[in-house]
């Protein structure tokens, strides 16, 4: 009667059948006597005799995964770390410099493929850049600083921002444009049954909708404009015009610019022409200074790098989006129309309202003190109910 054994193909035979082939042929039995008996085949029965004679057992040993084709066993939690702080201070390096990096650090050599998995794996992805402006971490800007927000505190300060009027400049190019669209998904191609996600950007080109614009500027508008929390002068004053602001010109501005009881300071950037003496090599008939000193207004510079702090700035960005919406009613081929863009312009201005201006300041007075209650003036009003 055959004690054959069958169905091990594909599969580990137990270690007592490895012991048992072994005992056997070591007893002078043929292959094919051990094959009847266990199953096994000759190559499986000479496979276990040569590891019995190269390692002395048939104990199963755990495979050598450090070699240059198995990244994941080097991937340590040291190794994690390094990336994680890396990744925090150096957050602008390409995966490739990354790689090269964290080996001098590590000592553990991996592919950029691999630093770019364990990125996503960590939620670690890139990111557009914002602005931070280093002038602010000078210690003369860190003391202004200090000072314009002990000046202007709400309980101990002694200038309010409902004393403050916000002036500053700003440029509008003939070719403003709305900057986002809609389109459809592009699928991209998939690489080894998964989409590669090494090498994708953050914006892809596949995604972009085509922008149609001339490369060169025909024309730019300046404009200075100044507001304030008076409710009937949400709009102090502007001024449109082609050349960029000097020192002349803002004196102009500043001296034909609506006068109100109310407003007792300004806040201002440190810009060269919001203290000009001269203009153009040419002493000023009057300085800044001396028009603010007949308006009866203090100037109030807050510290470089700090434009969040800025009311007028807030007002700006929602000028520049009125524009770029209006963009696209207004532009022809590429471009807006001189007369066009200064009228839009003007509009947009008049029509800023005293509840808007409200919500710019309220903007500011939070990112100035974010565990302070908004002060009264600040709140927006209750609409009745319909």
């Amino acid at each position: 009667m055959s004690t054959k054994k069958v169905g091990w193909q594909g599969k580990t035979p137990p270690i007592e059948l490895g012991q048992q082939v072994v005992a056997a042929r070591l007893a002078g039995k043929s292959p094919r006597e051990v094959t009847e008996i266990t199953g096994l085949s000759a190559q499986t029965q000479a496979r276990y005799l040569r590891k019995l004679k190269t390692e002395g057992t048939l104990v199963p040993t755990t495979p050598n995964r450090s070699g240059p084709h198995n990244s994941t066993a080097k991937v340590t939690n040291e190794w994690l770390a390094a990336l994680t702080k890396q990744c925090e201070e150096e957050p602008d390096l390409y995966d490739k410099e990354r790689a090269a990096k964290l080996s001098q650090i590590t000592r553990t050599q991996l592919s950029r493929q691999t630093v770019c998995d364990w990125r996503w794996r960590l939620n670690i992805t890139r990111k557009r850049k914002t602005t931070e402006y280093t002038d602010k971490d000078k210690e003369i800007n860190q003391k202004r600083a200090k000072k314009f927000l002990e000046d202007h505190h709400p309980k101990t300060g002694f200038i309010f921002l409902l004393n403050c009027a916000s002036t500053d400049e700003f440029g509008v190019e003939c070719t403003k444009n709305r900057m986002y669209g809609v389109s459809r998904v592009r699928q991209s191609r998939e690489v080894l049954g998964g989409k590669s996600r090494y090498g994708r950007s953050y914006r892809p080109q596949s995604s972009r909708i085509p922008l149609k614009k001339k490369k060169h500027v025909k024309f730019k508008l300046s404009c200075a404009l100044s507001i304030s929390l008076a409710k009937k002068y949400p709009v102090l004053g502007y001024q449109i015009q082609d050349q960029n602001f000097d020192g002349q010109s803002f004196a102009q501005f500043v001296k034909k610019r609506q006068r109100c009881r109310l407003v007792t300071h300004d806040i201002l950037d440190r810009a060269t022409i919001h203290s000009a003496k001269t203009s153009k090599k040419r002493k000023l008939e009057e300085s800044v200074a001396q028009v603010y000193e007949q308006a009866k207004v203090q100037r109030d510079f807050y510290p470089p790098g700090f434009s969040h702090w800025q009311p007028v700035e807030k007002c700006i960005n929602y000028i520049d989006s009125e524009i770029a919406r209006r963009a696209i009613e207004e532009k022809k081929d590429g471009e807006w129309n001189k007369d066009r863009l200064k009228a839009v312009l003007q509009e947009v201005i008049e029509n800023i309202s005293h509840e808007q201006v409200k919500g710019f300041y309220r903007a500011c007075f939070v990112e100035l003190y974010p565990e302070e209650p908004i002060p009264s003036y600040l709140r927006p009003e209750k609409r009745p109910r319909l």
